[in-house]
């Protein structure tokens, strides 16, 4: 029961059946026609029944919502920074832009030319993204989605979302009508960093809601139940300041014990009810409606103990804390699904021995890992040449980089990776993991 590889669902078949086509129709002339045309079509059979095309068909899977990084790609600095470059006269002896601000072809500058606004050269993820939306150089904030049969239900997913970041609201828009996906069942927090946690006030979008009774228009919305976040004492601490008319002041329960230390969320009208007495003149208004459970407490344990695991429909997770800059902790994830071993480890600079013990005790199927640049390296977040000693060390069956920047181009890093035998793929937005 080994993952299988993800592709986009609308042009893998496709070009696998081109492919094949072509070998058949030269094939037929030959003495053993027949024979290989049953090949082609068993082998074509097999190519269709290991994907995870559409909506969710009772296999387990993994499916990556964002694989960039904070500031996403298209990045918003390559396309406003080429509206403050100057032109260029036509009678310039290089016939290029000249670069009277000191920033082209700085590792920082990145410009996008608009029409006739500049000359600036364009990057070239940004350009791809922008030019096609279904470019796997188009990357949101990292975030993975996943499913898995429902314990009441197996033909029923249960939808458990992790991190949910800047760009959630685009990723819903993208990829949940192709995929049937209807809610989210639990979110699950790596850290309180904005890429992590902002798309929690869109979070109302994707809860099952119906009709208020008690305000007009009727069709005004109220959420019905709430969903349930898994983060650290340290992130709740930060959400509750941020999120102040979400997130409740007291956790629910401890993740791990399952105990509760207070009544869930009643089912109230999220449109009457009143905002806190701290905050009088605030209306009500439609929000995210949301119950808190502690995952680890970092406060306590630091980077030095792995906190309790904790259950999510029959799934054992373990939290493991990573460092992620400094001493800030950030949380990573692994489980088991299937007998495949998954370590989830989006942002991450170094790796403490406690989790690094954790997550060498067995041999990994699927790694995730950190990868923000190509070419230099950065305070917080592992780039590509710790990324690849990193997948060296853990030598998974299978790696996925995620965290991406713009100065990383998809298929020149997937070219470069294989070129130099290193088992690690860039991950894409869409990709998918069926288990």
């Amino acid at each position: 029961n080994q993952p299988n590889k993800g592709e986009p669902a609308d042009t893998a078949p496709s070009l696998f059946i081109s492919i094949f086509t072509n070998v058949i129709l030269g094939t037929l002339e030959q003495r053993h026609s027949a024979l290989f045309f049953l090949f082609f079509l068993c082998v074509t059979a097999m190519a269709t029944a290991t994907k995870a095309e559409g909506p969710f068909t009772g296999e387990p899977r993994m499916v990556f919502l964002g694989t960039g990084s904070s500031s996403s790609t298209p990045n918003p600095m390559c396309i406003a920074s080429s509206l403050h470059q100057p032109k260029v006269p036509a009678s310039s002896p290089s016939g290029q832009e000249q670069d009277t601000q000191g920033t082209q072809g700085s590792a920082w500058h990145c410009g996008w030319a608009i029409g006739e606004q500049s000359n600036v050269a364009a990057c070239t993820a940004c350009t791809d993204a922008l030019k096609n939306p279904n470019s796997r150089n188009y990357r949101g904030n990292p975030s993975m989605l996943l499913q898995l049969p429902s314990l009441a239900d197996s033909s029923k997913p249960v939808n458990i979302l992790f991190d949910i970041g800047k760009t959630f609201s685009e990723s819903v828009k993208r990829f949940f009508p192709k995929l049937g996906i209807e809610g989210v069942d639990a979110v699950v927090l790596t850290h309180d960093h904005a890429d992590a946690v902002l798309g929690l006030d869109d979070l109302r979008s994707v809860q099952a809601s119906a009709p208020s009774p008690t305000v007009k228009p009727a069709s005004m919305p109220s959420i019905c139940t709430s969903t349930r976040i898994y983060c650290s004492d340290q992130t709740h601490r930060v959400l509750k300041r941020v999120f102040g008319y979400i997130v409740p002041d007291e956790p629910l329960a401890e993740a791990s014990s399952g105990e509760l230390s207070r009544e869930p969320s009643a089912e109230v009208d999220t449109n009457t009810q009143p905002e806190k007495k701290s905050k009088p003149h605030q209306p009500s208004r439609f929000v995210s409606k949301v119950d808190v459970l502690i995952s680890a407490h970092l406060d306590e344990t630091g980077s030095t103990q792995l906190p309790p695991p904790f259950s999510i429909e029959g799934l054992e997770i373990q939290p493991v804390p990573l460092l992620h800059g400094g001493t800030y902790i950030c949380l990573g994830f692994t489980f088991t699904i299937n007998r495949s071993f998954i370590v989830y480890l989006s942002d991450v600079k170094l790796i403490p021995e406690i989790t690094m013990a954790h997550i060498q005790r067995q041999p990994i199927d699927v790694l995730v890992l950190d990868c923000l640049f190509p070419d230099r390296k950065h305070s917080s977040h592992m780039c590509l040449q710790e990324s690849i000693e990193t997948v060296k060390l853990l030598q998974p069956k299978r790696a996925i980089l995620v965290g991406m920047n713009h100065e990383i181009v998809y298929e020149e890093l997937a070219a470069s990776l294989a070129e130099q035998k290193v088992p690690a793929e860039p991950g894409f937005d869409g990709l998918e993991i069926v288990f």
